[in-house]
């Protein structure tokens, strides 16, 4: 079992590489590492994965989709823009993690999705079924607002 930031991370890179996930690790003041994997791997979906100092034994994964001008002048015309958030928040919701809507006004600009795994469940296991959680998720935002642009 895991018991130290430096095992944490050196079992955490050895499981994304034995996927295919790894991209890199870097140094961050106020953290113990901060890896960034492609997971799933071909996609070009970032996410972190880091401890940070002040944290004896939680590991930290994290992403987001940013929206562009364009995306967010759709968000503007969008008739049923109440709903599609309703909806995300629910769905949202009902699945493993946290998640923050960054609105501007009442426009969606950015979606935050963070899970975490304390170092007596950490294994090769439970950090893959947090990045599938998350890519989960991924797809979910991503449907339904494919879905609501496409009411118009």
């Amino acid at each position: 079992m895991v018991s130290k930031p430096e095992e944490a991370k050196k079992s955490i890179i050895r499981w994304l590489e034995e996927e295919g996930a790894f991209k890199e690790e870097k140094e961050t003041p106020g953290y113990h590492y901060t890896i960034t994997a492609e997971y799933k791997p071909g996609t070009g979906r970032v996410v972190s994965i880091y401890q940070k100092e002040e944290s004896a034994d939680k590991v930290l994964i994290t992403s987001g989709m940013s929206f562009d001008e364009s995306m967010k002048k759709r968000f503007e015309e969008m008739e049923d823009r109440e709903d599609l958030l309703k909806e995300l928040r629910y769905g949202l919701l009902r699945m493993p993690g946290n998640f923050n809507l960054i609105m501007d006004g009442d426009i969606l600009e950015e979606v935050r999705l963070s899970n975490f795994v304390f170092y007596d469940a950490l294994g090769k296991d439970r950090l893959i079924r947090a990045l599938e959680e998350d890519w989960k998720k991924f797809l979910f935002i991503t449907w339904k607002v494919k879905e609501h642009l496409g009411r118009k």
